[in-house]
């Protein structure tokens, strides 16, 4: 009788688990698709022609393919103190340069002050990392004017230093480095200390190789980052030649909207996002292992 009574509690076990797992995956099938189909929609209407972008009822796939939006905005991305002159390209420069070089830098500076933090003991280091941890709660909005009046006072506005230079040690890059390097076994670092390298030595030699998959993520969430920066680059840059992409494509849109200039629009943002998710799909094991290799300490 025992058995018996038992079979009904592992039967409605059973039961309430599965139901469960259905309600999470219809829970994530729709919110993948409230973010999937505005973007295929985004891609879709960059080919449609103009007619076509506010019909009802609202068509994914266009009815007439065309390239007549991307024909335009390479014809007709102009600026008044130059004349007519295509500057999307240079726009599109301007992001792979600010974004590359502040990533590489971000990463160096990241991981050079996680390998102190993690594996040295200097006075005041709780405290720093206190101010790091603290500054991650601090919004950018409350730090954007002293920080514009710093680079007025170095003279860096409408410069690419001004991009470059404020992020090279983001607070969440050190705090990252940090955690993952504190899983790294000391005896390594012992090890090369005995064998008479030097501290960069063995940061170079030992660490860099080891937090590969970390550095990885972190590049990768760094670049994207800096790739959709809008605000701050409209606070610095006056010169439309050095816009970056974001900050080109409102240019584009312009104060008075013009129903013409969305298929511009459309066409930019098509450019500007579908190297990023080709970038990320073909990533996505690094960054995911990378976030996760390290939060589990044996």
């Amino acid at each position: 009788m025992a058995t018996i009574s038992a079979r009904p509690r592992i039967s409605n076990y059973r039961l309430g688990k599965l139901i469960g797992q259905i309600l999470a995956n219809l829970f994530l099938i729709v919110m993948a698709l409230l973010i999937v189909v505005p973007f295929v929609w985004m891609i879709s209407a960059a080919f449609k022609p103009i007619s076509e972008l506010f019909v009802t009822p609202v068509m994914i796939f266009p009815q007439r393919f065309t390239f007549e939006n991307f024909q335009s905005l390479f014809s007709a991305t102009t600026t008044s103190a130059q004349g007519a002159s295509n500057i999307f390209p240079r726009w599109y420069f301007n992001s792979i340069f600010v974004a590359g070089v502040t990533t590489l830098l971000a990463c160096f500076f990241s991981s050079l002050a996680g390998f102190a933090f993690a594996k040295y003991n200097f006075r005041g280091k709780n405290v720093l990392m206190a101010i790091v941890l603290g500054s991650m709660l601090v919004p950018f909005v409350v730090v954007a004017i002293p920080l514009f009046i710093m680079m007025a006072n170095a003279k860096w506005l409408d410069n690419f230093l001004a991009l470059i230079v404020p992020f090279m040690a983001p607070a969440f890059g050190i705090f990252m480095m940090t955690q993952y390097m504190q899983s790294l076994p000391d005896e390594l670092i012992d090890a090369a200390r005995i064998d008479g390298s030097s501290d960069f030595g063995i940061y170079w030699r030992i660490v860099i190789p080891l937090i590969r998959p970390a550095l990885g993520a972190l590049a990768i969430f760094l670049f994207l980052q800096a790739w959709n920066s809008y605000f701050w680059p409209l606070l610095v840059m006056n010169t439309p030649s050095n816009y970056t992409l974001p900050m080109g494509l409102g240019s584009i849109r312009g104060e008075n909207f013009k129903m013409e200039n969305m298929g511009r629009v459309l066409a930019g943002s098509a450019l500007v996002s579908a190297p990023m998710v080709l970038v990320f799909l073909s990533l996505q094991r690094q960054f995911i292992s990378g976030l996760t290799m390290g939060a589990v300490k044996e």
